[in-house]
Protein backbone atom coordinates (compact mmCIF):
# COMPACT_ATOMS: atom_id res chain seq x y z
CA UNK A 1 0.00 0.00 0.00
CA UNK A 2 1.05 3.39 -0.95
CA UNK A 3 1.92 6.34 1.25
CA UNK A 4 -0.47 8.58 -0.10
CA UNK A 5 -3.24 5.65 -0.11
CA UNK A 6 -2.61 4.91 3.58
CA UNK A 7 -2.59 8.76 4.24
CA UNK A 8 -5.93 9.38 2.60
CA UNK A 9 -7.51 6.03 4.36
CA UNK A 10 -6.52 7.52 7.60
CA UNK A 11 -7.89 11.01 6.59
CA UNK A 12 -11.39 9.30 6.07
CA UNK A 13 -11.31 7.15 8.73
CA UNK A 14 -10.93 10.73 11.15
CA UNK A 15 -13.56 13.12 9.62
CA UNK A 16 -15.71 9.58 9.89
CA UNK A 17 -14.88 9.14 13.50
CA UNK A 18 -15.14 13.11 14.01
CA UNK A 19 -18.55 13.27 12.32
CA UNK A 20 -19.59 10.05 14.33
CA UNK A 21 -18.64 12.14 17.56
CA UNK A 22 -20.25 15.55 16.54
CA UNK A 23 -23.55 13.73 15.56
CA UNK A 24 -23.96 12.04 18.38
CA UNK A 25 -22.96 15.17 19.96
CA UNK A 26 -25.45 17.33 18.38
CA UNK A 27 -28.50 14.41 19.08
CA UNK A 28 -28.04 15.04 22.29
CA UNK A 29 -27.91 18.51 22.64
CA UNK A 30 -31.26 18.35 20.81
CA UNK A 31 -33.19 16.24 23.15
CA UNK A 32 -36.45 17.27 25.31
CA UNK A 33 -35.16 19.74 28.45
CA UNK A 34 -38.64 19.84 29.66
CA UNK A 35 -40.32 17.37 32.22
CA UNK A 36 -43.84 17.63 33.80
CA UNK A 37 -45.02 17.26 36.91
CA UNK A 38 -48.62 17.14 38.86
CA UNK A 39 -48.84 18.80 42.23
CA UNK A 40 -52.01 17.54 43.99
CA UNK A 41 -54.33 18.67 47.09
CA UNK A 42 -53.70 22.25 46.08
CA UNK A 43 -56.62 24.44 47.57
CA UNK A 44 -56.96 27.36 44.71
CA UNK A 45 -60.39 27.69 46.05
CA UNK A 46 -59.75 30.91 48.92
CA UNK A 47 -60.18 33.93 47.67
CA UNK A 48 -57.66 35.04 45.54
CA UNK A 49 -55.82 31.49 45.60
CA UNK A 50 -55.00 31.27 41.95
CA UNK A 51 -53.74 34.95 41.71
CA UNK A 52 -51.23 33.74 45.02
CA UNK A 53 -50.44 30.49 42.90
CA UNK A 54 -49.95 32.34 39.59
CA UNK A 55 -47.49 34.79 41.08
CA UNK A 56 -45.64 32.01 43.22
CA UNK A 57 -44.66 29.89 39.81
CA UNK A 58 -43.96 33.39 38.17
CA UNK A 59 -41.41 33.29 40.04
CA UNK A 60 -39.62 30.03 40.00
CA UNK A 61 -36.72 29.72 37.18
CA UNK A 62 -36.93 27.36 35.20
CA UNK A 63 -40.52 26.75 34.90
CA UNK A 64 -41.58 26.91 30.97
CA UNK A 65 -45.69 26.31 31.69
CA UNK A 66 -48.46 25.69 34.39
CA UNK A 67 -52.27 25.27 34.29
CA UNK A 68 -54.04 25.03 37.58
CA UNK A 69 -57.04 23.26 38.13
CA UNK A 70 -59.29 24.02 41.32
CA UNK A 71 -61.58 21.80 40.80
CA UNK A 72 -59.16 18.69 40.74
CA UNK A 73 -57.20 20.72 43.27
CA UNK A 74 -54.36 19.82 41.09
CA UNK A 75 -51.21 22.35 39.48
CA UNK A 76 -49.32 20.73 36.70
CA UNK A 77 -46.45 22.26 36.31
CA UNK A 78 -44.00 21.93 32.70
CA UNK A 79 -40.15 23.16 33.57
CA UNK A 80 -36.66 22.47 32.77
CA UNK A 81 -35.15 19.53 34.41
CA UNK A 82 -31.78 20.81 33.65
CA UNK A 83 -32.28 24.28 36.09
CA UNK A 84 -35.15 22.82 38.02
CA UNK A 85 -36.35 20.06 40.37
CA UNK A 86 -40.31 19.09 41.41
CA UNK A 87 -38.86 19.00 44.80
CA UNK A 88 -37.48 22.56 44.75
CA UNK A 89 -40.84 23.85 42.94
CA UNK A 90 -42.59 22.29 45.68
CA UNK A 91 -40.62 23.31 47.99
CA UNK A 92 -41.43 27.06 46.95
CA UNK A 93 -44.60 26.63 47.01
CA UNK A 94 -44.89 25.39 50.41
CA UNK A 95 -43.03 29.10 51.33
CA UNK A 96 -45.08 30.74 49.29
CA UNK A 97 -48.47 29.17 51.61
CA UNK A 98 -49.17 26.02 49.80
CA UNK A 99 -49.51 22.44 50.65
CA UNK A 100 -49.02 20.84 47.45
CA UNK A 101 -48.63 17.09 47.71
Amino acid sequence: MSKKSLMIGMLCASLLGLGVFFGLEHSHNTQATSDETVFTGVNLSCSGCEEKMENALSKIIGIKDYKMNPEKKTVTVVFNHRIMQPEWIEQSLKAAGFDPK
